[in-house]
Order: C-alpha cells, then sequence, then structure tokens
C-alpha cells in the first residue's frame, strides 16, 4: 500500500500515476469494505488509517484530473461511512478527524487548507444527521464515535495555538462550519448557539497571540472575521 501511494503521488510518469490511482482507489474500497465485516480489527485499521487518510486528501486535490475524479468524491464517502454510529468499532473516525485538521493548518498548500476547512463541515453535517442530534451520547449510553464537543474542541484547540497556522486554519474551518450550520436545519443552529461564546472566547484568544505574527499570514485579519460572525 505504501507503494502504491507514493506512485500515485509522486511519479512523474503519468499513465503509473493514474494506474496507481486507480488501484489505491479500489484497494482501499476493499479494505473498508473487508473491515465492516470484521469489527474487532479497529484499532489495527486505525493504525493503517492515520497513514492512509492523508495520502487520500492530498490526492484529492491534486493536480492530476483522474487523482482529484477518484479521490475528492471517495473523501466525501468515507466521512458519511465513518460517521455513521454502527461502525463505531472499526476506527478511522478520528483519524479523519486528525487529517482534516492537520491538513486545514498547511503552510504551503491554500487549495489543501481550503478543501480540509470543507471536510470540517461534512463531518459537522453527517454527524449531527447521523446521530439524529445527539451530541455525547448514544442511547445505550456508550460514546459515540466522534462527539460535537470533539470536533469544535479540535478547532478551540487550533484557534489558541503558539502556531500561526494553527490559528489560520481554525478560522478556515469555523467559517465553512459557520456556513454549514446557518444553513442547515433548527438541530444545527441550536449547536451554534450553544457553542457561540466559546467560539468567541477562543477567537478573542487568538487575536491575541496573532499581534507578534508576520502581517502577511493573516492570521490577525482571519480571527477577526470569525469573531465578527459570532458577535
Amino acid at each position: 500500500l505504501p507503494s502504491i501511494a507514493e506512485l500515485a503521488e509522486n511519479s512523474s510518469d503519468r499513465r503509473t500515476t493514474v494506474s496507481a490511482c486507480e488501484l489505491l482507489h479500489a484497494v482501499v474500497l476493499h479494505y473498508i469494505a473487508t473491515n465492516a465485516a470484521n469489527a474487532d480489527q479497529g484499532e489495527s485499521s486505525s493504525a493503517i488509517y492515520s497513514q492512509l487518510f492523508p495520502v487520500l486528501l492530498r490526492l484529492s486535490v491534486d493536480g492530476e484530473t483522474v487523482a482529484r475524479n477518484l479521490f475528492e468524491p471517495l473523501m466525501r464517502q468515507l466521512i458519511t461511512w465513518f460517521t455513521d454510529p454502527g461502525r463505531d468499532k472499526q476506527g478511522g473516525i478520528n483519524e479523519m478527524l486528525d487529517t482534516v485538521a492537520n491538513g486545514v493548518c498547511h503552510q504551503t498548500n491554500s487549495t489543501l487548507r481550503e478543501a480540509s476547512a470543507e471536510k470540517f463541515a461534512l463531518l459537522l453535517k453527517w454527524s449531527l444527521k447521523q446521530y439524529g442530534g445527539r451530541r455525547q451520547r448514544d442511547d445505550l449510553g456508550s460514546p459515540t464515535a466522534l462527539t460535537i464537543d470533539g470536533l469544535f474542541k479540535k478547532i478551540f484547540h487550533m484557534a489558541t495555538h503558539p502556531d500561526p497556522y494553527k490559528r489560520i486554519g481554525s478560522s478556515l474551518a469555523f467559517r465553512q462550519l459557520a456556513n454549514e450550520m446557518t444553513n442547515s436545519g433548527s438541530c444545527t443552529a441550536t449547536v451554534l448557539e450553544e457553542y457561540l461564546f466559546q467560539f468567541l472566547d477562543n477567537f478573542l484568544t487568538g487575536l491575541r497571540l496573532s499581534e507578534k505574527d508576520p502581517e502577511a499570514l493573516e492570521a490577525a485579519s482571519l480571527a477577526a472575521k470569525s469573531i465578527r460572525y459570532c458577535v
């Protein structure tokens, strides 16, 4: 699998790249389908997903058209798949969240940052939809695969991080989350209201931290936009 991924991302020969992308796409689908029948393999699968998902995310914004056409829809499908509460034991959802959190903070790839921010919004959308608005625990009292608290706390952590690119990523993710929450139903709007003051507090902290950043990074202006949205 690492060799296929390496060829898909870095081969200088287009035919090799396309073939590797198609093979990688098929292998991923086969692995996930096989893993679905073996729910107890969640721990071992998580290690694989932590290596695999960043590759799939990068390929979803790759300059090669075939790669984008294969992996951008696949990323959306995987988010829908892993936010399903029936797949808690399969692993994957936390690795997906870590992947998009790292992608939205990328220092040089703005396309990857924007795509990762969109995936944050998809994680919120499908977490709410799959869990029917239950944000903490399922009906049996066991922890859900991805709580809304967990998703938002990831953004709060980035918003107050010393690294300016983390703070930039938090603002980009919040913009997409806010769009999703305001354009969705009443349940989603209620979630926004519940966490609004926490977002405001963390972005105010991030704005203070951004005073020492190079102006060209625009971390301060992005934090200010997030604050204006909150108020």
